[in-house]
């Protein structure tokens, strides 16, 4: 009797767990949902038409702050972001500007303080200075959180999948090194994509500075580095004698 009083509690209390856990998948807030996000095949497929004109944008706009720098020196870089975020508009409004049927358009947004970009009408991305971390440089705002967040519905843009294409720097802050598109979860990355390097195997590595055309080949390095180390390592017997 013990014994079967044992196993009826048991199933009791299993029973509860599984209600449990059956109420709490259906109550499953839609934030796990994930509704509004595109798959990275999905968002390649519709941006590789475009790749080759979007990396031309992004290198006219940087031209064009290298000219800005050069004509004035003293230029300060704290506004940089700004003016080749405004390059980035205009060279994009002049080479996308006459896609028939507004394949990809370029519309103003939030009573003009920022533009998103269209593709095919399914989907939708922003131009951000990007990091290593792919998380983009933003003043956290009710409408960057929102644009964040895939299960929210945006005026203008409703439900439409939405990403970045982030321009990333060297080190030195002397070049774009790579054009990258971000899907996002609020604060967590979902995917990333390399549009100037998607045919490579592997990214190509950057020093911080530049090689030195004049630098010993490796034979001569190696021999000097012998002849240092030989000059001035010491041996067991003498260090213990000293």
């Amino acid at each position: 009797d013990y014994f079967l009083i044992k196993m009826v509690i048991v199933l009791v209390i299993f029973f509860l767990f599984f209600f449990c856990c059956e109420v709490k998948s259906q109550h499953k807030p839609a934030s796990d949902s994930y509704f509004m996000l595109i798959t990275k095949n999905d968002a390649e497929k519709l941006l590789s038409p475009y790749i080759p004109r979007i990396l031309n944008v992004f290198n006219l706009a940087w031209q064009d702050w290298l000219k800005r720098l050069q004509d004035n020196p003293s230029c300060c870089k704290r506004g940089r972001s700004n003016f080749i975020w405004d390059q980035i508009i205009q060279h994009s409004t002049k080479e996308f500007g006459t896609e028939p049927n507004h394949r990809f358009a370029i519309f103003p947004y939030h009573n003009g303080q920022t533009c998103n970009f269209i593709v095919e009408q399914q989907l939708v991305f922003r131009i951000k200075k990007g990091k290593p971390s792919r998380k983009s440089s933003n003043i956290p705002t009710g409408m960057s959180e929102s644009f964040h967040d895939p299960n929210q519905s945006l005026p203008e843009i409703g439900t439409l999948p939405r990403i970045e294409i982030q321009y990333e720097l060297d080190k030195l802050e002397s070049s774009i090194i790579d054009i990258v598109a971000v899907a996002r979860n609020k604060n967590r990355i979902i995917w990333h994509s390399s549009l100037k390097y998607r045919d490579s195997d592997e990214l190509p590595i950057f020093t911080d500075f530049p090689i030195n055309p004049q630098s010993p080949d490796s034979t001569t390095e190696s021999s000097v580095k012998k002849r240092v180390k030989l000059k001035s390592a010491k041996t067991e017997k003498e260090r213990k004698k000293s």
